[in-house]
């Protein structure tokens, strides 16, 4: 990233934060803690996914990340994202299906939330692209008030610039490029337990080989036992390119087929 790219993003996600911190606190209701405590509980209920989004990211925002409910296979994919410690998915969706708003922000923001990891690595095709994916995330946690009104200050240290950030709870929330090493990862006593590959190919690399096969290794030899023992969540999200590529490669390696 250029020093201008760089000056553009940070300010990018100055404007968000503030906007956001804004928009959110103007919808904020009056409620008993009774109530609020009633609905927090309901809203993280797997089976209930689409209204915790719609609530906090999406169309019954004034921010929204997507503008209609969420489809049915963003709730059966975060349902068994949220019921299975140890799962893989390929979220071979098409182009604005939304897969990486899921995948990078609602997903984790919600799995954190209920409690069900406390390290989340987002993959890009590069530590660029990895970085401003985090962003994407960070901002909600720092600036939406519905959310900071309902589970308190989420603000602890770190920077989606420098490729991490950590919550006021002692969750963590790194960025890596797919090149970069994955091999010993640790925040505390915590060990990597979901990760995103998001868009790590295109159409150049999925007809070079020996690019292929690298990255595929690096997520099958490398990622996956960078897991703790007690999860192991992957999302793969990309678009289905050729028959000579990464998402073709993984699948095959795990026996399965498109």
């Amino acid at each position: 990233m250029t020093k201008r790219e760089f000056k553009e993003a940070t300010e990018r996600f100055q404007r968000m934060s503030q906007f956001i911190s804004q928009a959110t606190s103007d919808t904020i209701v009056r409620e008993s803690e009774e109530n609020r405590q009633a609905r927090i509980k309901n809203l993280l209920l797997p089976e209930n996914y689409g209204y915790f989004f719609n609530h906090y990211l999406g169309k019954d925002t004034v921010i929204p990340l997507a503008d209609s409910d969420c489809a049915w296979y963003h709730l059966s994919s975060y349902e068994e994202l949220y019921r299975e410690n140890f799962i893989t998915q390929f979220r071979i969706i098409f182009r604005g299906g939304a897969k990486s708003i899921h995948s990078n922000v609602g997903n984790p923001l919600a799995l954190k939330l209920a409690g069900k990891i406390k390290f989340f690595l987002v993959i890009g095709a590069n530590e660029d692209r990895a970085k401003l994916l985090l962003a994407d995330l960070q901002v909600q946690f720092e600036a939406n008030k519905r959310l900071i009104n309902d589970f308190g200050n989420q603000i602890g240290y770190g920077s989606w610039a420098d490729g991490m950030f950590e919550t006021s709870d002692k969750c963590y929330f790194m960025a890596l490029g797919i090149d970069q090493p994955f091999r010993g990862l640790r925040h505390y006593a915590n060990r990597i337990d979901m990760a995103s590959v998001d868009d790590v190919e295109d159409r150049k690399v999925a007809l070079n080989q020996r690019i292929v096969t690298e990255r595929g290794e690096k997520i099958l030899s490398d990622l996956v036992p960078a897991f703790g023992k007690n999860s192991q969540r992957v999302v793969v999200s990309n678009n289905y390119i050729t028959r000579t590529g990464i998402i073709n490669y993984l699948l095959t390696k795990k026996g399965l087929e498109i």
